[in-house]
């Protein structure tokens, strides 16, 4: 309810007093003594507000980018905090998709043109079917970046559970497009990757 109304307020309340506030109450909730943990909503705070990319994905960023893909970040957070969880020398090798994008919406339509602007100014007239979508979230990239004509890998990492709930969008078939690929993890993906290319 805060993140929804965020998006509709001048003055925003910010990212890190909800989720301090979330993490006091659950706490307050599962009858959690803070005084006896007095490091654990800060400790948590961090982890969230400053989340550690997967293991995989120094390995998947240099993969993609010595095949000459280009790749375009979708964070559901600022420019600079995606700048901070990343390891400088990856940095160059990554751009910041030109709006991010909330963790708990569908992407709006205005979202996909945007991101087919943006993969035009580095590669002039590529078409939708030529960008590919990553995504942990059948939801919120699946289901709206398919109607958009783009094809989409969902990456079901064990324990996520974004990629592993079976979503049901809407009450229509087209409405619930299937992704192009599923894979385990980024390796994975770039080993797909890899192989279709060489197909070519």
């Amino acid at each position: 309810e805060a993140l929804t109304a965020r998006k509709d307020q001048s003055m925003a309340t910010s990212i890190a007093a909800i989720v301090d506030s979330t993490l006091r109450t659950l706490a307050s909730r599962s009858k959690i003594p803070l005084q006896a943990h007095p490091t654990l909503v800060a400790t948590a705070l961090a982890e969230i507000l400053n989340p550690a990319p997967y293991s995989d994905v120094e390995y998947a960023i240099n993969s993609l980018s010595s095949h000459g893909r280009s790749i375009i970040v979708i964070p559901p957070y600022s420019e600079v905090t995606m700048r901070r969880c990343l390891p400088f020398t990856l940095q160059p090798k990554v751009r910041p998709a030109n709006e991010p994008l909330s963790i708990h919406f569908a992407a709006p339509d205005s979202f996909f043109e945007s991101l087919l602007a943006q993969c035009r100014d580095i590669v002039p007239g590529i078409r939708p079917k030529d960008v590919l979508l990553v995504t942990t979230s059948v939801a919120r990239i699946v289901a709206p970046g398919s109607l958009a004509g783009h094809p989409t890998a969902l990456v079901k990492r064990h324990g996520t559970l974004a990629s592993n709930v079976q979503f049901v969008v809407g009450n229509r078939a087209p409405m619930n497009p299937l992704p192009s690929i599923v894979v385990g993890d980024l390796m994975e993906l770039c080993a797909s990757v890899c192989s279709s290319e060489n197909r070519q």
